[in-house]
């Protein structure tokens, strides 16, 4: 059954020394002080470095808080004086973010899976067999949500409408033809270049040569003029000998 524990739970074994905390390999972001600094009390210096005011820590990126706790970690394991005073002010600062880090909504796959890292981390750090420790059914219900929410399908913003009328293609069927060919042109790059049909999908490429083509002087993001999208979309299609003009009964988008 899971106990509430109190300020001091999570003690380790007997002999103190659990499992060295893993390294830090990543620069973590840089917080610029401010004129009055965080409580150092709550937020060690030696943990935390400096804090700007106003700091709340369960706003912090997974990122962010999986630094300090293993930090925290590396604090608990270097600790010289294991006297109960202070065994509890070196757990306060793990736990506190433990329950941050249980408590963080996420919204990407990736920082689901930094949550349940830090949870196992934790746990093989204390040299403990049971998740039950530290994990509760409503813990393991948000875990889930978040996964859930993180990994659904993005939803179109726009009414897209038909993709034709009787036999004759919409603006949208046209986007709707030219997008099904450049699917196809990534993939063939993806089998080609990178042995892994889907690859060109997972990332986005930087290109100087391009960045300075499709930026535009006045507006903040990186496209083309959308008002000559059909026309290109028609000039590249009609180069393929794919038609421009009729619709088909197969046309639809699929997930993959």
């Amino acid at each position: 059954m899971h106990t509430a524990l109190a300020t001091t739970r999570r003690a380790p074994p007997q002999h103190v020394k659990a499992t060295e905390p893993k390294a830090m390999t990543a620069t973590p972001p840089v917080i610029l002080p401010a004129l009055e600094p965080a409580d150092e009390t709550r937020y060690p210096v030696a943990i935390f470095g400096k804090l700007p005011a106003g700091f709340v820590l369960k706003n912090q990126q997974i990122q962010m808080l999986v630094f300090w706790l293993r930090k925290a970690m590396k604090a608990i394991h270097d600790l010289q004086d294991c006297s109960d005073a202070n065994m509890a002010a070196a757990l306060a600062p793990a736990n506190e973010l433990l329950d941050a880090i249980k408590g963080f909504v996420a919204k990407r796959p990736n920082e689901v899976a930094a949550q349940m890292l830090a949870i196992v981390e934790w746990l093989e750090f204390m040299e403990e067999d049971s998740v039950e420790v530290e994990l509760n059914l409503a813990d393991f219900k948000h875990f889930t949500q978040c996964l859930v929410d993180a990994t659904a399908p993005l939803r179109p913003k726009k009414k897209t409408g038909a993709l034709q009328r009787g036999n004759k293609l919409t603006r949208f069927g046209l986007i709707h033809r030219y997008q099904a060919f450049l699917i196809q042109e990534l993939e063939t790059i993806g089998w080609n270049v990178y042995g892994e049909r889907d690859f060109p999908m997972a990332g986005r490429p930087t290109d100087n040569a391009v960045n300075s083509r499709c930026n535009h002087p006045t507006r903040s993001y990186p496209f083309f003029d959308e008002s000559k999208l059909p026309d290109r979309a028609r000039r590249v299609l009609k180069s393929l000998r794919i038609d421009t003009e009729r619709g088909s009964d197969r046309g639809r988008t699929s997930r993959k």
